[in-house]
């Protein structure tokens, strides 16, 4: 099925790289706040962890913290309704 003429591309392909979009000024120091904000508020929870002095839940909090990356990739994977509950 060929694609109408206003969409069908007009030339050759710029590049063979994916085009990697770049933030403006301002949307990249809303990113940098957010990450901050974020980052502060999981060290935040984590200090209120350490002081409630629960050891055991805080290295199982951890780990499953550290196995997130593992998580997300079986995510990709599975269906959805395979994981969740």
């Amino acid at each position: 099925m060929a694609l109408p003429e206003e969409f069908a591309p007009k030339g050759p392909k710029l590049s063979k790289f994916p085009i990697r979009p770049r933030l403006f000024p301002d949307e990249a120091r809303f990113a940098l706040r957010l990450a901050l904000l974020a980052g502060g508020a999981e060290c935040a929870a984590w200090v209120l962890l350490a002081a409630g002095g629960a050891h055991r839940a805080i290295i199982a909090l951890a780990a499953l913290r550290l196995l997130k990356p593992l998580w997300a990739k079986l995510g990709t994977r599975l269906p959805r309704a395979a994981i969740e509950p």
